[in-house]
């Protein structure tokens, strides 16, 4: 029920915020370097080398077909989570200056996830940038194709427990709370975005550059909402709900 109520609280955060005031994407057509994905998951997967499109649509898009080479334990993904990078290069293979790395989208870290258990198959796996990190006006033309990178990170449930020092039971005892704070977020999230979408509705063009601050709480409360750990109470998917509600309504 929690991973119902929070994939649809995703799903409005990043949706809903990549609909104001959009504009026609522009694409270009780019290939990775090679097949090959640097770091510690560069023996479990690799990138299929083939045409992909780049997106300028709020930030840089590109779905890539991913491929498994072999299976990784389940035990290398307790308390971390595999992240990918893709770099923009230019001619020379360098980074293309002013672009920022692309990361894997939230809809495709589960997907990504379960490829690397499998070891078998392939899937499609969308990365994206934040929007500050890739202008097609200025950076089109000089992107030639890309690399990826692998990394395996802490996740962040897990670095609050160890900071906390405490145990299971004592996450337990503290789930309740941490919904409640989170919630808090959410709900304050949306009030700011609520705020804005009026603000671009009426032809306010400070509404732009709010978008982007905006646009970077999105994928970072996305992030708690798919890692909190605990099940949120009754009371608790009541007041979500109601905060999506009060989203919904105001788009209206």
């Amino acid at each position: 029920m929690k991973r119902l109520i929070t994939g649809l609280g995703i799903a409005i955060l990043i949706t809903l915020v990549s609909c104001t005031g959009r504009k026609e994407p522009k694409v270009v057509t780019v290939k990775p370097e090679s097949s090959s994905i640097a770091g510690p998951l560069s023996e479990y997967i690799e990138v299929n080398v083939a045409d992909y499109e780049l997106v300028d649509d709020w930030g840089a898009n590109i779905t890539v077909k991913i491929t498994a080479k072999k299976a990784l334990a389940s035990s290398a993904l307790k308390n971390m989570k595999p992240k990918l990078n893709a770099s923009l290069l230019g001619a020379n293979d360098m980074p293309v200056g002013g672009t920022g790395d692309l990361k894997v989208d939230y809809s495709s870290q589960e997907k990504f996830e379960n490829l690397l258990l499998s070891g078998q198959g392939a899937e499609y796996i969308k990365l994206k940038s934040y929007i500050s990190d890739y202008n097609a006006d200025q950076h089109a033309d000089k992107v030639k194709s890309f690399s990826i990178s692998s990394q395996l990170v802490e996740a962040a449930s897990t670095k609050e427990q160890s900071s906390s020092g405490g145990s299971t039971s004592s996450v337990s005892t503290d789930s309740d709370e941490d919904w409640d704070e989170l919630l808090t977020k959410y709900e304050s999230y949306v009030d700011q975005y609520i705020k804005m979408y009026k603000k671009a509705q009426a032809g306010d063009m400070d509404a732009m550059s709010e978008y982007v601050e905006l646009m970077e709480k999105a994928t970072d409360l996305s992030e708690e909402l798919e890692t909190s750990k605990g099940e949120m109470s009754a009371d608790q998917i009541g007041r979500m709900m109601k905060i999506q509600t009060k989203m919904l309504g105001a788009l209206n």
